[in-house]
């Protein structure tokens, strides 16, 4: 059976390394009327874009392939504040897995993601063969059709590493990209599983050629070898400074190419002191209404006090914090994206 599908208006991508508030963002924009919130679709999802043209059914497939690295967090049953899935009510189990868009964006959308669940494996399968990009603007659009909203907001954590990706799968969109002190985003990021994974990964990547044994704190993270006992490692905060830099320069040349009409610097800095300020701003630049309803409840949402928690390291330390972000420093300056 072939489907029509509405058209899909150009989505706005939130963007940012991951820790820098783009989850508080996506909350905000979730209780807006007009707003279909997509959080952490292209976190979850394993293979965001693949040549040549896929059918639906292909295409629901992977919609339930869950990113290796997120698969082991939840098969470990590593607590991830931004996993929603139901897992004490909901039919899906760690030990038998949870489909990717289940873990995190349907939970996002309704408050019964496995019955919207239902009603996409019956609908996307159906949808006629088309390239990855038409399929995932077919998804966005069925859904905002479905939920009644009319603007798209796309926001995956840490999604800086695949911007050059999103924007050949959308390329009119328009993109906030939301950045926070280096320090104070390693910090955040050293509390986080899923941070943890990303920091050991880059520095087994810098590890010399020829290497043939890690050291334990690295080797505990290789697939296959990784549990929950991994993430007991220290891990020095300059790894995560180091992830922060690298996944700024490594999309700097996607962001410095996007048009001023096309990108909004959103300081996480600028949010949290003036929220109502700032999301007017935001709303302006998505395309829908600053309500002062949804401006009140959103801005008092906010959680003041996250900024400048760096400061409060010993002196060696924040040092050495300092340096290992001083490549990222340098990319939001030349950007022009510093509070």
């Amino acid at each position: 059976m072939r489907r029509t599908h509405p058209a899909s208006p150009p989505p706005v991508i939130v963007t940012g390394t991951g820790r820098c508030g783009s989850t508080m963002v996506s909350e905000m924009l979730a209780r807006h009327p007009d707003v279909l919130s997509v959080s952490e679709l292209f976190t979850a999802v394993h293979v965001p874009l693949i040549p040549g043209e896929v059918s639906g059914a292909r295409f629901w497939e992977l919609l339930g392939a869950l990113d290796p690295g997120i698969a082991e967090l939840v098969r470990h049953r590593v607590a991830v504040r931004e996993h929603h899935y139901p897992f004490d009510r909901g039919r899906f189990s760690p030990e038998t897995g949870v489909p990717a868009i289940g873990l995190l964006t349907l939970p996002h959308l309704t408050d019964d993601p496995d019955a919207l669940y239902d009603e996409l494996a019956a609908e996307v399968p159906h949808w006629t063969p088309a390239p990855a990009e038409t399929q995932y603007r077919r998804l966005f659009a069925h859904l905002a059709a479905r939920l009644g909203r009319r603007v798209i907001v796309e926001r995956s954590g840490g999604s800086l590493r695949m911007l050059g990706t999103l924007l050949r799968i959308f390329p009119d969109a328009r993109v906030v990209h939301l950045h926070r002190d280096g320090p104070d985003t390693a910090l955040s990021m050293s509390r986080h599983p899923a941070f943890a994974l990303g920091a050991q990964t880059l520095e087994m990547r810098r590890r010399p050629r020829g290497e043939t044994e890690l050291p334990a704190d690295l080797a505990a993270f290789l697939p296959g070898r990784f549990t929950a006992a991994a993430l007991g490692h220290p891990i020095p905060l300059a790894r995560y400074g180091r992830l922060w830099s690298v996944l700024l320069y490594e999309a700097e040349r996607e962001l410095a190419a996007l048009p001023a009409d096309r990108l909004l610097a959103l300081s996480y800095r600028d949010l949290v002191a003036d929220p109502a300020r700032h999301l007017t701003d935001l709303a302006r630049f998505g395309g829908f209404d600053p309500d002062p309803a949804w401006l009140r409840e959103a801005a008092g949402s906010v959680r003041p006090g996250r900024t400048g928690t760096a400061g409060t390291l010993p002196e060696r330390q924040r040092r050495e914090l300092h340096r290992s972000c001083l490549l990222g420093q340098a990319v939001l300056h030349r950007l022009g994206h510093v509070a």
